[in-house]
């Protein structure tokens, strides 16, 4: 059984469910989109095209550390 959306994974997990198998993380990368802490972006968006910043500022990850939301939109 799928878990369908971040707020059901906490919601999972405060019912006490410790292992999941949840689609929706693959799925929405392949519809170009991102997961932040503000919400999904679509990095596919035309206004990214010129970005220079990150996906998200101070953000250690690999992702915001080395490509801009111009990058990844390409």
């Amino acid at each position: 059984m799928g878990v369908g959306y971040p707020e059901d994974i906490v919601i999972c997990i405060l019912l006490g469910a410790d292992m999941f198998d949840c689609v929706w993380p693959a799925r929405t990368a392949r519809f170009g989109q991102v997961i932040t802490s503000k919400g999904i972006i679509n990095i596919k968006s035309s206004h990214n095209r010129n970005k220079i910043e990150p996906i998200e500022e101070g953000c250690p990850c690999a992702a915001c550390r080395d490509y801009s939301l111009s990058y990844l939109c390409n």
